[in-house]
C-alpha cells in the first residue's frame, strides 16, 4: 500500500472525481453506494491533512464514454497554483483521461508526478505521524 500526504478535502474530492471518471453522474443507478475510488485516512493530530491509500498494484480505472474531466482539471489547476504541478503536466494529464474513454487505465497515471514522488510506505506513514502506530494502540 502506499500512502500519499494531502489535505483531506483534496483526498476526498480527488477520489470522488477519479470515480466519476468511471461511473458519471448520469449513469448512476439510485442504489450506487459508492461515491469515491479510494479511500484516505486522516491524520490524527490533525484531520485537515491525510494520506491518500493507493494500492501499490493497478487501480484499474474503466473510464466511461459519458465522463468529462472538467472537475479533475479544476483539482489540476488548484495543485498547479499550489506548484504541485507544472502545466505541461496538467495538459497531459488531462488529456490521458480524455483520450482513455471506453478504455480501462491504471488511475495512478492520472495523478501528478510529485504526488507519486512523495507517497509513502506503511513504515514511513508510521513514523512520519500520518498513521497511528498499531504497537501505541490499545
Amino acid at each position: 500500500m502506499q500512502f500519499i500526504p494531502l489535505p483531506t478535502a483534496e483526498a476526498e474530492k480527488l477520489s470522488r472525481e477519479l470515480y466519476a471518471l468511471a461511473r458519471p453522474e448520469a449513469v448512476r443507478h439510485p442504489a450506487d453506494v459508492t461515491t469515491h475510488l479510494v479511500g484516505w485516512i486522516p491524520r490524527g493530530d490533525d484531520p485537515t491533512q491525510c494520506v491518500l491509500e493507493l494500492p501499490d498494484e493497478v487501480v484499474s480505472l474503466p473510464i466511461h464514454a459519458q465522463s468529462t474531466v472538467t472537475e479533475l482539471a479544476k483539482i489540476y489547476a488548484e495543485a498547479q497554483t499550489k506548484g504541485d504541478i507544472v502545466a505541461g503536466e496538467k495538459t497531459a494529464l488531462e488529456a490521458i483521461a480524455t483520450m482513455s474513454k471506453g478504455q480501462a487505465i491504471d488511475a495512478k497515471q492520472l495523478l501528478p508526478a510529485k504526488w507519486k514522488n512523495e507517497a509513502l510506505t506503511k513504515e514511513q506513514a508510521i513514523a512520519d505521524g500520518w498513521l497511528p502506530d498499531p504497537e501505541k494502540i490499545g
